[in-house]
């Protein structure tokens, strides 16, 4: 994939945020479409520029920066629209913020089943076993651990993605460990790989956000 059909998948989905953001009266649902516009438009910035600076990694460290914040952002987003959708549709009203801050998740079944209640057209998305489609959860979910396990987690939580080498000067061993603990990135296919299948996610969620507010809306009004 090259970085200009990826801007376009995001710039798809930044239109789609505008116009959640425009439908929406719940002032907690349009914080987290914000912020998930946001993060897409720091992304699509980071695809701009991000293959010319990894040709510079000699001089400059934008490219570290630049990987680590895209693959935080990729995570981040995931929870955004989540809370996007419990807000927007009242998900688990039921229970405090606090009590379902760990269910709020598009990859926890009992997310799921919330949402089914709201619409169950989005069942066919949902399907395990043969049958499941490349958009369904099973799809997403081990694309998500994956994701995870290899880039965030990483990232967020030990030593940082790295383009450029470790640093000639300081303690040999702490060379060592940095090199064997980060993941270097020479290649940006699977970084775009990763936001291309966000991308498809978030057009799942986005349409149905959309398309049932808008059918609750004139229900409403009848």
């Amino acid at each position: 994939m090259t970085r200009t059909a990826l801007r376009y998948e995001i710039g798809e989905c930044i239109h789609m945020c505008i116009d959640a953001r425009n439908i929406s009266k719940n002032h907690q649902t349009q914080i987290y479409i914000l912020a998930l516009h946001r993060r897409l438009l720091m992304n699509d910035r980071i695809v701009m520029d991000l293959e010319d600076q990894m040709q510079i990694v000699d001089t400059s460290d934008r490219a570290d920066i630049y990987i680590n914040m895209f693959v935080i952002n990729i995570a981040a987003m995931c929870d955004n629209i989540a809370w996007a959708l419990k807000y927007q549709f009242d998900l688990f009203s039921d229970k405090t913020d606090e009590e379902i801050k760990k269910k709020v998740d598009i990859f926890n079944p009992p997310f799921r089943n919330q949402l089914k209640t709201i619409d169950e057209n989005i069942t066919p998305y949902w399907q395990k076993g043969p049958g499941a489609q490349k958009t369904s959860p099973v799809f997403f979910g081990k694309w998500y651990s994956t994701f995870l396990e290899k880039l965030r987690h990483l990232s967020a939580h030990r030593i940082p993605l790295l383009v450029t080498q470790v640093p000639k000067n300081g303690e040999i061993e702490l060379q060592i460990m940095a090199a064997n603990e980060s993941l270097e990135f020479h290649d940006v296919e699977e970084l775009y790989f990763n936001h291309l299948t966000l991308n498809m996610l978030l057009k799942l969620l986005l349409n149905f956000y959309i398309s049932n507010t808008k059918r609750m809306a004139v229900e409403g009004e009848k």
